[in-house]
């Protein structure tokens, strides 16, 4: 193994490595902390045209049926990101009737014609939205895997991602070659470029030498820590994929939380409401008086009013409490009307939400007279 050992001060320098990786081929990094490379992702601004990062976590049980394992937990995630398939674009107004398909079916036909999207599969696209629209993955068997693959990651971003793969214990010699193959298989058919997390004394596997060409070895300082208040929640909703699992999907302007189903469930209502569909932005950056910028689920620009989705973390965690209280001060010293809503209040009558955000608008506009 011909490899680049140096000190890690901060996880910004490997992330940094990460966002700079050749799509098409397999890059490894050992002894990365996986959890601090999370939070540092959940925390990047990306642009519209870098991939996105994805980051799953597999056990040594999963080698085997690896690149199978992907495609389903890909499919999963586009299941879970619908109606924000593809970036800009919304098909909230595709309902599950002949109607909604049709509509589909058109502004399919519409992208194809764009140059983001010359390598848009109309007929797998077609299938697979009819296939969402029933709640079921987007997944068949008379496909080729190598077009499924490129059209799911198309769907999921079109920039396409990183494919981050923790695999937290080594691989015996049999596993890791079907690791290798796997990774090199999904490398080179998708849009990909994939990264592997290997755990220390993984270059001396044999069968992993294939990848280990010029991998990173990542000494990270030992007293380096992450904030609580910058943890990110796990897992992307509760469709079975195999066994594989997702941990994170970077964040991307216009389209909700991938990793908040209340925000997606909120995101979907909002867009269907006639008074409130046109008013707010998700997941927007916004610049306080105090020179801080922090990304907001929704804000209405022009009303200055702001919607934050709560899980339970922002309650039973001291530091995330005390940084959400911080981030209040300052956007309402800056003219923000902030409403935070809890993830189980929207999840269980999301109705009673789009009211409460539809008040503060009324709030907001009768302060204008």
């Amino acid at each position: 193994m011909n490899s680049q050992q140096f000190i890690a001060r901060s996880i910004d320098e490997v992330a940094t490595g990460i966002r700079q990786a050749v799509a098409g081929k397999v890059s490894v990094f050992i002894g990365v902390p996986s959890d601090r490379l999370k939070s540092h992702f959940a925390n990047a601004e990306l642009a519209d045209h870098e991939r996105l990062p994805l980051m799953i976590r597999s056990d040594l049980r999963t080698f085997v049926d690896f690149g199978d394992n992907v495609l389903n937990l890909l499919a999963g995630t586009a299941l879970d990101i619908w109606p924000f398939w593809y970036v800009g674009e919304d098909f909230s107004n595709c309902e599950n009737a002949a109607s909604g398909r049709a509509s589909a079916a058109i502004k399919i036909h519409s992208l194809k014609t764009q140059s983001p999207f010359c390598n848009l599969s109309r007929e797998w696209a077609e299938r697979a939205i009819n296939l969402v629209l029933d709640g079921q993955l987007p997944r068949f068997s008379s496909f080729p895997r190598q077009i499924e693959l490129q059209q799911l990651c198309l769907a999921i971003h079109t920039g396409g991602l990183t494919l981050i793969v923790d695999i937290p214990e080594l691989p015996c010699e049999n596993q890791a070659a079907g690791l290798v193959r796997s990774l090199e298989w999904l490398a080179e058919n998708g849009p990909l470029a994939v990264i592997a997390l290997l755990p220390k004394g993984a270059e001396k596997n044999v069968s992993l030498q294939r990848i280990l060409y010029g991998a990173q070895m990542c000494v990270a300082s030992s007293d380096e820590s992450i904030p609580r208040s910058h943890t990110v929640p796990s897992g992307l909703g509760s469709v079975e994929r195999g066994d594989i699992g997702a941990e994170f999907l970077g964040m991307v302007r216009g389209r909700p939380h991938p990793n908040s189903p209340a925000e997606q469930k909120l995101a979907r209502a909002l867009k269907k409401d006639p008074d409130l569909s046109q008013l707010f932005a998700l997941n927007q950056p916004v610049e306080t008086v105090r020179g801080s910028r922090f990304t907001v689920d929704m804000v209405w620009g022009e009303g200055r009013v702001l919607v934050e989705v709560d899980g339970s973390q922002h309650f039973r965690d001291v530091d995330i409490y005390e940084a959400d209280r911080q981030r209040d001060y300052e956007l309402h010293l800056s003219g923000y009307l902030m409403l935070r809503l809890t993830s189980r209040e929207v999840l269980s009558d999301t109705d009673q939400s789009i009211d409460k955000i539809r008040d503060f608008v009324k709030l907001r506009r009768a302060n204008w007279q």
